[in-house]
């Protein structure tokens, strides 16, 4: 393993576990996460979003998106399911583990998705929370045709596990702000 990676690779997992252990506030913890997920992985859009579940009216993502791409929170905070959203979530509960989506990914990436978020490449992974509630957490490349090395993904899935164990250990906050927001 190249050395460069490894001291990279326990620095990243350092941020992340400092931010798990030192906010109890749900929506600060996460997205704090995802800014450092941006930063990581130098891409253009990072995020985590919940319900991830095929068959929910609407999802909310706490997100970090370069300026010149289209945030889902431009328009507004909660977002109807559409079919696209819905085949994404489909995909993450049958793999229940890191899919990348995109020419050159494990499964493609649904057009309606391309469309108005501009993707070209996407790595996700489903969170599960204890009561068996799912969010995602995801990047997107939306400047190039990315290819998501074993090493993005091995980071990517202790980020994940990392924020999986922090859910646990704090559901009442993560169902507290869910249930704040009114999603379902």
């Amino acid at each position: 393993m190249d050395n460069s990676f490894s001291t990279n690779h326990i620095k990243c997992i350092k941020a992340v576990n400092d931010v798990l252990n030192n906010t109890s506030d749900f929506k600060n913890a996460m997205q704090d996460i995802v800014e450092i997920l941006f930063a990581i992985y130098e891409c253009d859009r990072a995020y985590l979003f919940y319900p991830c579940a095929p068959d929910a009216l609407q999802w909310r993502a706490i997100e970090c998106t370069a300026d010149e791409w289209f945030s889902a929170n431009d328009v507004g905070q909660d977002l109807m399911m559409d079919e696209s959203v819905a085949s994404v979530c489909k995909t993450l509960h049958e793999k229940k583990d890191v899919v990348t989506f995109g020419a050159k990914g494990d499964v493609p990436i649904p057009e309606m998705l391309m469309e108005t978020f501009k993707i070209n490449a996407q790595i996700s992974m489903p969170i599960y929370s204890p009561k068996g509630d799912v969010l995602a957490l995801g990047l997107h490349q939306c400047s190039y045709e990315r290819v998501w090395s074993d090493e993005d993904k091995k980071l990517f899935k202790e980020i994940g596990l990392l924020i999986t164990k922090y859910i646990s250990e704090s559901y009442d906050n993560f169902k507290h702000y869910y249930d704040q927001v009114g999603v379902s």
